[in-house]
């Protein structure tokens, strides 16, 4: 059994100024009472192109019941339109890496 599943989809707006981007998505929890953040990685990768998210995941006790916990991550600037792809790595050791939808 998956001790987490991810969705994500990933949104950059370059009709707007700043430039927006946006990921949203849902982790898999077990408990109702778990915690999920998302933040920008400190780190860039070999890739510049795409962009790193750490989703922490932290499990409190709690009655033992499947649920999608949702998160979502912005940036702003002219920056943004540099990525073409995603890439969430959780805390639980699962990642998830999509394209970028460009608007604009």
């Amino acid at each position: 059994m998956s001790k987490c599943n991810l969705a994500l989809n990933a949104n950059v707006n370059l009709k707007e100024q700043p430039n927006g981007l946006y990921v949203h998505g849902s982790v898999m929890v077990y408990t109702a009472e778990t915690e999920v953040t998302i933040e920008e990685a400190d780190i860039t990768g070999i890739n510049e192109s795409i962009l790193l998210l750490n989703l922490k995941i932290t499990r409190n006790p709690g009655p033992m019941k499947g649920i999608p916990r949702h998160f979502s991550f912005e940036k702003h600037g002219s920056d943004v339109s540099k990525y073409t792809q995603v890439q969430v790595i959780s805390n639980q050791g699962e990642s998830c890496t999509v394209n970028i939808s460009v608007f604009g």
